[in-house]
């Protein structure tokens, strides 16, 4: 009985003692926990990126090349301070978020520091006392394959109607080169990369076997180390078309909702970008070729206004007092337009 009443009292004291001591421990943990979450959330973070990619903290390359610095930080709050040091670039200190594109004609080694409300980061640049090279690839001309620019970049391209793929023909013409020098040209297709040693590449071709927009990344390694990569742009495909179909029309003077069908031509391909407008003072909606080509896809525009005293030209038609609705669509190879209506809400 004494026995029996000796372990009553011992559990009970144990479980009051865990309870005094547990209790405590949990409850503070979780705001321990939760504080130091908050706090983590709330730490400025400085970091940023560089093209070409640092290799353990620093980057190498050769006089003449530039290095482009991207501010990746984070938790940087309101109104942040800039502050970056450029020791031995051609520019020496920027205060703005950049990006900054930083050239360096001296050999040496350097720093270069992003400093944000107090609070730094940095990378070692090693510039080699030797001259950079410049990765150039020329496309063999009267072959069907053309320079042009489209958005504000530079493209190879192969316009034709009914073909698939294309024969990219090319020479390299990269400066400073000798017979050590490698060149690797990654097509952007998925095949195997085109490797090379030497001076440069002749009269060498690449076939591509699908239409669409494909990007080379061309690299050329001098014999001292240094590196440089080109990305070139191809497109192959057609002059595109399209045309619209509504569904549904706004009743006269009570504006509403119309819904519209693009439809593309058959040999439009990726890299195609598609301009809708309606000429009622509204914002243009620009969509790509994945968009349009998705089933389902609509283009919804609200009539918000009468189109009194709006005037539309529809196939060299001129409609007096309507709307319009009009499908731009273009590519490297070309551009094409195309209207419905006349629209009278």
């Amino acid at each position: 009985m004494k026995i029996k009443k000796c372990i009553k009292k011992t559990l009970s004291v144990m479980t009051m003692l865990w309870v005094f001591l547990n209790l405590p421990i949990k409850t503070h943990a979780a705001i321990f926990n939760e504080n130091s979450l908050a706090t983590k959330e709330n730490i400025l973070n400085v970091s940023f990126t560089t093209n070409p990619v640092a290799v353990n903290g620093s980057i190498t390359i050769c006089r003449g090349q530039t290095i482009t610095y991207t501010n990746t930080s984070t938790n940087t709050g309101t109104n942040p301070t800039y502050l970056w040091s450029f020791q031995g670039g051609n520019n020496t200190s920027e205060t703005t978020e950049g990006p900054h594109s930083i050239t360096y004609n001296t050999a040496g080694n350097y720093t270069t520091t992003l400093t944000i409300n107090g609070s730094s980061s940095n990378v070692n640049v090693i510039v080699q006392n030797s001259t950079s090279t410049t990765p150039i690839i020329e496309v063999t001309t009267g072959v069907g394959w053309t320079s042009t620019n489209f958005l504000n970049e530079p493209y190879f391209n192969y316009c034709a109607d009914g073909t698939t793929g294309g024969l990219f023909l090319f020479s390299t013409n990269s400066t400073n080169t000798n017979n050590n020098t490698q060149h690797i040209i990654d097509w952007g297709d998925g095949t195997t990369n085109t490797t090379f040693t030497g001076t440069n590449i002749t009269d060498d071709f690449h076939a591509y076997t699908s239409n669409g927009m494909f990007q080379i990344t061309y690299t050329v390694i001098l014999e001292s180390g240094c590196r440089n990569t080109q990305i070139y742009n191809v497109f192959i495909g057609a002059n595109p078309t399209a045309s619209i179909i509504n569904f549904g029309v706004p009743v006269l003077c009570n504006p509403g909702t119309v819904q519209y069908s693009i439809i593309p031509g058959p040999q439009n391909t990726l890299g195609t970008i598609y301009t809708f407008l309606v000429n009622d003072n509204t914002p243009p909606q620009t969509f790509t070729h994945a968009e349009v080509t998705t089933p389902g896809f609509v283009v919804t525009h609200n009539f918000n206004t009468v189109s009194c005293g709006t005037s539309s030209n529809i196939n060299q038609t001129v409609y007096p007092n309507s709307f319009q609705a009009s499908i731009t669509v273009s590519n490297p190879c070309g551009s094409s337009s195309s209207a419905i209506g006349p629209i009278n809400p």
